[in-house]
């Protein structure tokens, strides 16, 4: 799967079995009108067997299904058909919590306009976003629990306490050019310092971190967050590698309830709490950068006491 979003049904209150009936019946093309169009919508089942799929997440017992999708889009104009088609495909996991029903697709702008389809709705606000809001701070907030060590968050909302531990930032992006530099809980190098402390004060908004997790039973999630978006991306290592369907699939179905059920909460959670403590905020943020400051000019100079004359 690419970067997903999260979407909320308004007025379905059928069963996932026959939402998952719905979205696998035939589709419609769409009109040949305007610039862009589609054709050859369609989707087939994930989990074959008839028995709703069960998690426990954040102290819930989640019913999910899946199913995979396909379309061509095509763009209009005089040339044939097939030199004008861009394949498309992806997941879409469905999934209900405290009574309500959700999806998580593999696209954003045309994410909307995907569901109504396979879905038949024609009205309006059936299907609303239901992503999570982080403002630009809470990325650089991130970047400080990693950078000063402060790495792990008990999630205690489950039978079982979990310890969600935050073990490297891959990368970074704002409004300057992105870092690739990894800033990592065991150490700094003098030219990481320099660089995360040029970057944050450059960009005016952080706008995405690729993070390293480690989770309860998950050795290593890998995960971009974004604004609006959530991607997990290779490698991963933990309970889900032991699949024996080993189905992609399924395997991407199963994570992106783990990150959007109790991973991403926890996260938010521990940001909130850090606002409404104090120990994260405009002042944290001037010590922060006062601490990479420092760091660098102590790591200059014991690099020029070291230097032999």
């Amino acid at each position: 799967m690419s970067a997903t979003t999260r979407w909320r049904d308004t007025i379905t209150k059928a069963g996932i079995g026959e939402i998952v009936d719905q979205m696998t019946s035939p589709v419609q093309d769409d009109e040949r009108s305007g610039s862009y169009f589609w054709k050859n919508i369609r989707c087939r089942r994930v989990f074959e067997d008839p028995v709703l799929q069960k998690m426990m997440l954040n102290g819930e017992e989640i019913s999910y299904s899946a199913v995979h999708y396909s379309y061509d889009a095509v763009t209009a104009g005089d040339v044939p058909d097939e030199d004008r088609i861009l394949a498309k495909n992806g997941l879409i996991v469905i999934y209900r919590s405290k009574g309500k029903t959700y999806y998580i697709v593999d696209q954003n702008s045309t994410a909307q306009k995907l569901l109504r389809k396979i879905l038949g709705y024609t009205g309006k606000s059936e299907i609303q976003k239901s992503n999570f809001d982080f403002p630009g701070d809470f990325f650089v907030w991130l970047v400080s629990r990693v950078y000063n060590s402060d790495c792990e968050i008990a999630n205690t909302a489950t039978d079982e306490e979990k310890v969600l531990e935050l073990e490297e930032i891959k990368g970074i992006r704002g409004n300057t050019e992105d870092l690739q530099t990894i800033i990592s809980a065991s150490g700094e190098s003098v030219m990481n310092v320099i660089s995360t402390l040029s970057f944050l004060l450059e960009s005016r908004k952080l706008n995405q971190v690729i993070l390293n997790l480690r989770y309860s039973e998950h050795e290593n999630i890998c995960v971009k967050i974004q604004n609006a978006t959530v991607e997990y991306q290779r490698p991963y290592k933990g309970v889900f590698e032991e699949d024996p369907q080993n189905d992609p699939d399924q395997f991407s179905a199963k994570l992106y309830l783990l990150l959007y059920l109790e991973i991403l909460p926890l996260l938010e959670q521990e940001y909130r709490s850090n606002l409404d403590t104090e120990a994260w905020g405009p002042s944290a943020y001037r010590t922060f950068l006062q601490e990479l400051k420092d760091n660098i000019i102590q790591k200059i100079e014991e690099k020029i006491n070291s230097v032999k004359q």
